[in-house]
């Protein structure tokens, strides 16, 4: 799989932000964006999400014009993890997973016994299951954070955008121990979107 913006001019109606923008990601690669406040960073990443439209230029995903896709195909692929979330509604933790699961299945429809599973798996990657049944507006926001990224992963995602909080928690791989545990090998660098 691979995410490609070619030529982009990104920005918002009133203001061009970036032009003459070109990036590729493949699948396993890591994209570290820098820059000053203001400078374009989540404007570029929106774009390349499909949140935005780009001014110019396109945003392709497997070869295919990300435009062509549906909302909902996206969301199959494509899933955003904002830097901050204002939780509105005492939902618990695995009800915030499993609205990630929404884009596999009808809009009103309960989720399904393989839908709870995958968000337990997700939960339990992040080593946040014990927080399942909480809720989301009564955890801190190092978990609010874990918990979206829960919500990311268990919507069955290829890209993931992640903000400040994943300078300090991650998936767990294999031989690499718990997020939270201090004796865990130290997180990738900062990073600003992740293409698994």
């Amino acid at each position: 799989m691979s995410l490609e913006g070619q030529k982009l001019t990104i920005g918002y109606p009133d203001r061009v932000v970036g032009t003459g923008l070109d990036v590729k990601l493949e699948k396993g690669e890591v994209l570290a964006l820098l820059g000053p406040n203001g400078g374009g960073k989540t404007t570029l990443l929106k774009t390349l999400l499909g949140l935005l439209s780009p001014k110019a230029g396109e945003v392709r995903l497997d070869g295919e014009a990300l435009s062509s896709r549906s909302v909902r195909e996206r969301a199959r692929e494509i899933a955003y993890v904002p830097q901050t979330h204002i939780a509105t509604f005492a939902f618990s933790v695995e009800t915030v997973v499993l609205m990630g699961r929404t884009a596999h299945g009808d809009l009103f429809a309960r989720p399904t016994s393989r839908d709870r599973m995958v968000a337990m798996a997700a939960l339990e990657r992040l080593g946040i299951a014990q927080l399942a049944q909480r809720p989301y507006t009564m955890i801190s926001g190092g978990e609010r954070q874990l918990v979206l990224l829960a919500r990311a992963a268990g919507a069955g995602a290829a890209v993931h955008r992640a903000g400040r909080a994943d300078r300090q928690s991650r998936l767990r791989q294999p031989g690499q121990g718990d997020a939270r545990d201090p004796r865990a090998k130290p997180p990738p660098p900062r990073r600003a979107l992740h293409y698994a």
